[in-house]
């Protein structure tokens, strides 16, 4: 997945100013506009302004009007390595990364518009250690990282060699998040969260969790979520907390976080806004049918906020959502069943507003406060 992505501050602020989340309105691009699958897996934009959407039925390049599609051809070694992509990562050198389940990795090249594979498995001398690669990175040094079930393979900007890091026999390395001073922090089997660098892993901390889904370094913390919820890690103590608000436990698979402090949890039931300064849910953007702001039904299974202000998001069954920042400027404020953070009612009767607050008078609910802050 591409997890954390650098976002223009200043963009993301005028677009949904103080007062709340912006009424994002998502379309949908889907088997019938042209992608080869409908479960989406990853997302990325490239230096040239493509987007890259990886299926599980291909590989497709979207200049906004249609789809390229890259398929695996059995009797052609440089076409696309198989069909069911994993991760996509688009390097600091322009060079497009496809990770796959279970073939390895492959560097894509403009210029013949063919892919290059990295050997992969146990037995391949300078390769990946195992031909199923979760996730990628690039590090702050230019280095990529790959998280594979047979651990972590860190590839040398300078040298072009491939190292192996792990921590015994049955480690598999799930995540890979960039640190610092070319550091990444790698999240393992059974929990374990790791730091490692060139020389070797260190481990900082062991969640109460069997599979970590992602790891982003934000606000001093680490944050993590896993099929057990939301996690915060100290990264120099290892300290671990885990929030318990029930909306969290619905096994998060993506996690995105926005300059104002917000996390944007992913789960099954839609995304999740928490707000890291106060700890706690903000609201919930449902994906349930008749929500003005609903996301596809499907789960969010990548992220992406690109420089022309546009969230993207792939989804396991609906294709791939976007939504506008800057056209998306009206916050809409509903109630929705099972989110004491909403309106208690939809049926407004006065409305009034100061300094700090929106006060809503409902007909059959008394008087709410809405918070123009959060």
């Amino acid at each position: 997945m591409s997890r954390a992505l650098t976002v223009v501050a200043l963009l993301l602020a005028s677009a949904t100013g103080a007062r709340g989340q912006a009424d994002l309105r998502f379309e949908t691009v889907s088997i019938r506009e042209g992608l080869p699958q409908s479960f989406a897996t990853s997302v990325a934009r490239d230096s040239l302004g493509f987007l890259w959407i990886g299926t599980s039925g291909g590989l497709a390049r979207y200049d906004g009007y249609q789809f390229d599609v890259f398929e695996p051809d059995p009797d052609d070694p440089a076409s696309l390595p198989h069909p069911v992509v994993r991760d996509l990562l688009v390097a600091s050198d322009g060079v497009l990364w496809v990770a796959f389940n279970t073939a390895g990795a492959a560097r894509f090249v403009p210029e013949t518009q063919r892919f290059e594979r990295l050997p992969a498995g146990p037995a391949r001398e300078g390769g990946l250690p195992n031909e199923q690669v979760f996730q990628m990175a690039e590090a702050s040094d230019g280095s990529v990282w790959f998280g594979t079930a047979s651990g972590a393979a860190r590839l040398d900007p300078e040298t072009g060699e491939m190292s192996h890091l792990r921590d015994g026999p049955g480690f598999a390395a799930l995540s890979v998040t960039p640190g610092s001073d070319g550091a990444m922090w790698i999240a393992g089997s059974r929990g374990r969260l790791y730091l490692a660098d060139a020389e070797g892993l260190t481990r900082v901390a062991t969640l109460p969790a069997r599979q970590v889904e992602q790891v982003l370094a934000f606000g001093g913390w680490l944050w993590a979520v896993a099929e057990s919820g939301l996690f915060r890690i100290d990264p120099a103590s290892g300290a671990v907390r885990q929030f318990d608000d029930p909306v969290l436990l619905q096994a998060p698979r993506t996690l995105f976080a926005e300059p104002r402090g917000w996390l944007w949890i992913g789960t099954a039931a839609g995304f999740v806004l928490f707000d890291t300064a106060s700890e706690r849910v903000l609201t919930v953007r449902s994906n349930a049918p008749g929500n003005a702001i609903a996301l596809p039904t499907a789960t969010p299974t990548d992220v992406l906020f690109d420089r022309s202000g546009i969230f993207w998001v792939a989804t396991g069954g609906a294709g791939v959502a976007s939504a506008d920042f800057l056209t998306s400027r009206f916050p809409v404020y509903q109630a929705r069943p099972g989110d004491s953070a909403s309106l208690a009612s939809s049926s407004l009767r006065a409305i009034a507003s100061d300094s700090a607050s929106i006060w809503a008078g409902l007909n059959d609910a008394g008087l709410n406060r809405i918070d123009r802050e959060t």
